[in-house]
């Protein structure tokens, strides 16, 4: 009962990775186009 219990309440490995990468990934794609946006800026384009 109690390992039932532990794979009900804990995520596996890849189920957090994939978690984490859902959370992070929206922030990193605007973080990278606004460090692209201040590139171009930069190049004078």
């Amino acid at each position: 009962m109690g390992s039932a219990l532990a794979t009900q309440e804990f995520l596996t490995p890849a189920q957090l990775f994939i978690l984490v990468l859902a959370h992070l990934l929206p922030a990193f794609l605007e973080d990278t186009r606004h460090t692209f946006n201040l590139q171009l800026l930069g190049a004078g384009v």
